[in-house]
């Protein structure tokens, strides 16, 4: 009787997983592990879904954002695994090394990620697109708008290991072209005003890298840019888009549809090991408007 009821329950469990599914009108449970809220990764979350619905995947998304805490991204990626879903899209390196070590069972597709072998970022159910600039390039570009410069800054976060690769490529292209580098790292978001205060002191322009704890306070950083009358270079689109002066760099939406192109792809039932981890071909040059005229600047 008690294997009975057992098995009668069980069967009831997977009926009600099965009649949950069919109401909600999906095809498959995604989860989107996101460390924290800012346009760039929203961008890159949203041509996810964009990609997968334009392709007719009907999908349930479990979105969590863990606000910049690491506790919060380690829990909240235990919920999307408790859940049951059948991939985790992981937004940004810390999301995606939080990703790795959670499971090795689902299938993980990663965007936001500039470099996921320095990351450790390298189980057979991890692919994605990385978001690695040619930062050479934008150097380059700095040179062209500002040829007399000789000093830049840059801010970065101590504790991404995504932003520490990105200044050790710009301590190297700076060095290549003539330019002395001035870095300043920080730690927490409130010390974002003060250190962009400082440095813009000491520098003839300012770079800012695709750091999340950057992008979370762009504004900031692209205001008391402006109000010094500095020359500002940003990673990329969504920086620009906040005040600071110009980017070669590329779109995190497009990145996400590439990302979406992978998902697709493992849906439909390629293996993940099979799909290379790979970059972002096309830069493109953008500048805002309102800072160039500040700046008596045209392009």
């Amino acid at each position: 009787m008690k294997k009975i009821l057992l098995t009668l329950a069980i069967l009831g469990v997977l009926v009600t997983f099965f009649l949950l599914n069919k109401k909600e009108g999906v095809d498959y449970r995604i989860g989107i592990s996101q460390i924290v809220d800012h346009p760039a990764l929203n961008s890159a979350r949203d041509g996810l879904k964009d990609e997968l619905k334009e392709n007719g995947i009907n999908a349930l998304y479990i979105e969590t954002n863990a606000n910049g805490d690491m506790s919060s991204l380690v829990l909240n990626t235990r919920k999307l695994i408790n859940q049951k879903v059948d991939m985790i899209y992981a937004i940004a390196t810390p999301s995606a090394q939080v990703a790795q070590n959670s499971t090795t069972d689902i299938p993980i597709v990663i965007s936001a990620v500039t470099d996921a072998k320095a990351a450790g970022i390298v189980n057979s159910n991890i692919t994605g697109v990385l978001d690695a600039v040619d930062i050479e390039k934008q150097v380059l570009l700095l040179k062209e708008v500002m040829p007399d410069v000789k000093k830049l800054g840059v801010i970065y976060s101590s504790g991404e290991q995504n932003s520490l690769i990105q200044v050790d490529i710009l301590k190297a292209a700076t060095a290549k072209h003539g330019i002395e580098l001035v870095e300043k790292s920080i730690s927490q978001i409130n010390e974002v005003a003060i250190a962009t205060e400082a440095i813009l002191k000491e520098v003839d322009a300012l770079y800012t890298p695709a750091d999340n704890l950057i992008a979370s306070t762009i504004n900031v950083i692209a205001d008391k840019a402006k109000e010094a009358k500095k020359v500002t270079l940003g990673a990329e689109k969504s920086h620009v888009d906040a005040g600071i002066l110009m980017t070669l760099g590329i779109d995190y939406y497009e990145l996400g549809k590439e990302a979406g192109k992978i998902a697709l792809s493992i849906l439909k039932g390629e293996k993940p090991e099979n799909i290379e981890i790979k970059g972002m071909e096309n830069l493109k040059f953008e500048y805002n408007k309102d800072t160039a005229s500040l700046l008596g600047l045209e392009f």
